[in-house]
């Protein structure tokens, strides 16, 4: 059994960004550079599911937050670079 309170256990609220403003920032990058998405979230790192997932481009539940290092990364990246 645990002894870490239920408090400890949650998870950093710092570590969690909102998830709309880097969805925009990746459907930017994709349509002023003509990279597909997919090649955009390999250059960065992220996970190619969860870039798909926040275009809505899959079926599954929306992403309304993202890890605060996978925004970083997107956000580092601009349409010149």
């Amino acid at each position: 059994m645990s002894t870490l309170s239920r408090r400890d256990r949650l998870p950093d609220p710092h570590a969690w960004v909102e998830a709309a403003p880097f969805a925009a920032h990746l459907a930017r990058l994709a349509a002023s550079t003509g990279f597909p998405v997919a090649w955009i979230a390999v250059h960065v790192g992220l996970p190619v599911t969860l870039a798909a997932r926040l275009l809505g481009e899959d079926d599954g539940r929306p992403v309304r937050r993202l890890p605060r290092h996978f925004a970083a990364r997107l956000l580092a990246l601009d349409a010149e670079a």
